[in-house]
């Protein structure tokens, strides 16, 4: 192994020395492992190692479909080397370097990695905005004790990356039952970070030490930030908003983590409601990168720089965003699940659909993805979404039905797929089609084992292209709409938001990098193309038909 002994660190310098010297003078050799008959059965002959090789190909393959070039050529470098010496393999190895940093692959990575690094030093606010405030008004203000209104699977992820970067939380709910429910939430998060020793017993420790929770208002009175969890219904958040300004001090923020009602809607309920804004995360919050802040017209920019820079305490990639329905990141994924619903109505079947999604780079196809997130929770951010775009996001009758049927998915452990007793996914739930299909639409389960006598004939299936250009060319559009409205700041924040907040493939760079490496006069020609078969939900943004006319690109600064 590359690993000879494992030293304390207050001793590692000493003992490195003796060490050296010890090997310098002749009295100490390393210990290599050969892995004895094991070993020398697989990497000791070449009919071992073309196995080994053949499975890590095949592994690597399957994980990442084919996307990611250089792991494949790090495979073939490894053979190469063993096949003709070292120093081939050191030629081989400089060669196919020089070859994997030109694809496009490489160049959509290292934008995000420059991207990411950017933002990391973005404060959020452009004071060149606000000639008449003074330069303090810039800065962001500490954040040492914050309240959660929410003790749900949302409030409960935000708690705990919060107290693991030394903030003290309250941790809020109605009752007593859900605060236990959160906190327990928040101690398995730990415990799970604690058994694969990411962290000590004695951090483990301090941090639950820094969680408290409560029914009431009470501890509110020194927070310096109020998050908001609760379901998606203005009505509560205006009632919450409400009791939470007459509890905490006129300094102390209000951030709201809706996914897609407008914060100056929520707001409306504010007293002071230039010190409300939005924070939205992702879920699950400890996993996921992505945080949206939104703003309002009225939210001052000291507010702003604060929960940006919080958020980076937090160890998120933080982007700035106006305020809109969805805002983006829900904004674009809503068109895509739809489209991908209407296309459920059309009757491909749900393992087609999520399929040519996976194998166009997404991590989850998106009826899987609606299924985990919670159908009733899909179902009311798409009416949110439709009422704002009625043109273009009327919801589909498939998830609708399979929400009135009871069933929402992981949660009820009944959705599009069935769930065993702890909640893991199996297969696509066949009875689950005839809730939105007539029977002679209804697509035909192939058995795992083919049964004798006569087969009924099985429909042709939709082609993954046709799949993929219909859910990825709506998501496009809308995040070009979402850059012309004012939504996101620039590109780059739509590249990072999207690849960071819902999964869009890193390797294409995020859906403005995707447009200019496909050309906008082909992304324009090819939504023109579905709106005559489809009148309505593809008529090409405005944007990209200017862009499209002047021969414009989104990065102009990589025109090759």
């Amino acid at each position: 192994g590359l690993i000879d002994e494992l030293v304390h660190p207050s001793i590692l310098r000493s003992v490195a020395i003796q060490r050296a010297r010890e090997v310098a003078e002749g009295r100490k050799k390393s210990e290599r492992h050969t892995g004895g008959m094991k070993g020398l059965l697989i990497d000791g002959n070449p009919a071992g190692r073309a196995i080994v090789l053949r499975k890590a190909r095949e592994q690597t393959l399957a994980k990442s479909r084919g996307h990611y070039p250089a792991l494949i050529a790090a495979i073939d470098v490894i053979a190469a080397g063993y096949a003709k010496g070292v120093a081939h393999g050191y030629r081989e190895e400089s060669r196919r370097f020089g070859e994997m940093a030109m694809t496009d692959v490489s160049r959509q990575l290292i934008f995000l990695f420059f991207a990411t690094n950017e933002l990391k030093k973005d404060p959020g606010v452009d004071p060149a905005q606000y000639p008449d405030l003074p330069v303090s008004d810039f800065d962001p203000l500490p954040i040492n004790k914050i309240a959660i209104i929410g003790a749900g699977f949302m409030g409960a992820g935000i708690a705990s990356i919060a107290v693991q970067h030394g903030s003290l939380v309250r941790l809020k709910d109605a009752d007593h039952t859900r605060v236990a429910k959160g906190y327990a939430a928040v101690r398995d998060i730990l415990k799970e970070r604690l058994t694969r020793k990411q962290i000590t017993k004695i951090q483990y420790s301090d941090y639950m030490a820094l969680l408290g929770g409560t029914v009431d208002y009470s501890g509110f009175g020194n927070v310096d930030l109020v998050i908001e969890a609760v379901f998606e219904d203005l009505a509560i958040k205006h009632q919450v908003l409400r009791e939470t300004e007459a509890a905490i001090h006129p300094g102390a923020i209000f951030a709201t983590n809706t996914s897609t009602i407008p914060i100056s809607l929520i707001a409306q309920a504010a007293s002071r409601p230039e010190r409300v804004l939005g924070m939205h995360f992702f879920s699950p919050v400890q996993k996921m990168p992505l945080l949206e802040v939104i703003t309002t017209a009225d939210t001052h920019p000291q507010v702003t720089a604060t929960a940006v820079a919080y958020g980076k305490k937090l160890g998120k990639t933080v982007i700035v965003v106006n305020d809109g329905p969805g805002f983006y990141a829900n904004r674009i994924l809503a068109p895509y699940i739809n489209e991908a619903a209407i296309l459920l109505d059309q009757g491909v079947a749900v393992d087609i659909i999520d399929k040519a999604l996976v194998d166009f780079g997404f991590p989850v196809g998106p009826i899987t993805l609606i299924d985990e997130v919670g159908l009733d929770v899909a179902t009311k951010a798409g009416k949110i979404m439709a009422e704002a775009y009625p043109d273009r996001m009327q919801p589909a009758k498939s998830i609708q039905a399979v929400v009135a049927a009871g069933r929402y998915g992981r949660k009820s452990k009944k959705g599009f797929f069935t769930y065993d007793k702890e909640g893991k996914k199996g297969e696509v739930d066949p009875s689950v089609y005839a809730l939105f299909l007539a029977p002679g639409s209804i697509p035909i389960v192939k058995p795992i084992a083919p049964t004798a006598g006569t087969e009924a004939p099985a429909r042709p299936e939709m082609p993954a292209a046709q799949i993929q250009q219909r859910t990825i060319l709506a998501m496009l559009n809308e995040a070009a709409r979402c850059l012309s409205d004012g939504i996101v700041r620039s590109s780059r924040d739509g590249d990072v938001g999207a690849v960071f907040g819902i999964g869009f493939p890193p390797f294409r760079g995020g859906p403005f990098r995707y447009m200019d490496s496909l050309g906008i006069q082909i992304v324009v020609q090819r939504l023109e193309d579905l709106n005559a078969r489809f009148p309505g939900r593809f008529e090409p943004a405005e944007l990209l038909l200017e862009m499209a006319r002047r021969r414009q690109v989104f990065y102009p600064d990589e025109r090759s």
